[in-house]
């Protein structure tokens, strides 16, 4: 812990993850460590829980093995919708008090998910439910969803898609 910053370490049997993230934004990073050679084996970035920049996987020895870019199926970047949220939904995807979610996924159509928990009612929670195309930025899908029936509904639409 230093400022904003945090650190989450994990040792296995074979590895030991450093994980750094910070309380004042959605990013982290995560850095794999063989455990006998101390070398760095994979390199990955999130934002929120997206695989998002080009990951990088190393040998034992240290030779590059592979190198994969998780925004290239996405025409729209992160910093496009974090954008594109704000302007159209004045939902600030990079506050940290906000009970927010963002995902994506590439499938028929490359899309960015962004849940929102606007407040809790006696129900349970009332959620915003936003899909956007990571193509061209259109709005695919935005409801206010506050029933299991909304939620069953939204999960039945998902299972469709894939």
């Amino acid at each position: 812990k230093k400022g904003d910053e945090r650190v989450r370490i994990i040792k296995t049997d074979s590895f030991i993850q450093v994980e750094v993230s910070n309380i004042a934004n959605p990013y982290k990073n995560k850095n794999k460590y063989d455990i006998r050679t101390k070398r760095l084996i994979l390199q990955s970035y999130f934002f929120y829980d997206c695989q998002i920049g080009i990951w990088k996987n190393w040998s034992k020895t240290g030779k590059l093995i592979k190198e994969v870019d998780y925004d290239e199926p996405y025409k729209l970047s992160v910093k496009d919708i974090i954008t594109l949220v704000n302007q159209k939904f004045n939902i600030d995807l990079l506050d940290m008090n906000l009970l927010l979610n963002v995902d994506r996924y590439n499938r028929s159509v490359p899309i960015y998910n962004i849940i929102s928990i606007t407040k809790p009612n006696t129900r349970g929670q009332e959620i915003r439910y936003i899909t956007i195309s990571a193509d061209n930025g259109e709005i695919l899908f935005d409801k206010m969803l506050s029933s299991e029936k909304d939620f069953n509904d939204i999960y039945r639409l998902e299972d469709k898609e894939k």
